[in-house]
């Protein structure tokens, strides 16, 4: 699903649909835990006005955060 998430990334416009692709691609790399990629995107999506998927990306970033051991961080978010 990654490379159709990328894809549909380049081709949007809309801020709406930018987040929830964003969304849905940090989701897809967190489950394959490359979390990384899944921090850079969370972070995105959690500066857009899109309170649904900005609280969800705010909670996968927890859930990163702890599985990794940086507790401050956590705590952030």
């Amino acid at each position: 699903s990654i490379p159709y998430l990328e894809s549909s990334l380049k081709e949007t416009n809309d801020i709406k649909d930018t987040a929830m692709v964003l969304f849905h691609l940090g989701k897809s790399y967190f489950q394959l835990n490359q979390l990384k990629e899944a921090i850079s995107c969370f972070n995105d999506v959690a500066r857009t006005p899109f309170k649904l998927y900005s609280y969800s990306s705010f909670e996968l970033l927890g859930d990163i955060y702890i599985q990794t051991n940086q507790l401050q961080a956590a705590k952030e978010h």
